[in-house]
């Protein structure tokens, strides 16, 4: 019984260090969880709503609002062309 429990757990730390090494290599920039964790932490006690550890997302998230506010503008457009009031 302990035996396969060793092998077990043998398999269960390769499939472990195999994935830390996927993930190291897909996010080379990621922050060790204790350092997410004291961010996390300081935005609970700002009272931040949105949490971010890095800025390199903040272009894409500026294009993206850019896109959606522009439907909103089509939205508006067609309702006062088809006289609908929202």
């Amino acid at each position: 019984m302990n035996l396969a429990l060793a092998v077990f757990d043998v398999q269960a730390l390769e499939k472990a260090a195999a994935a830390k090494d996927i993930k190291a290599e897909m996010l080379p920039d990621a922050l060790p969880p204790d350092m997410v964790g004291e961010r996390v932490v300081h935005a609970i006690r700002a009272d931040e709503f949105f949490v971010f550890t890095h800025e390199a997302p903040r272009a894409r998230i500026a294009e993206r609002h850019r896109r959606l506010m522009e439907g909103f503008d089509r939205a508006a457009r067609y309702n006062r062309e088809h006289g609908i009031r929202t």
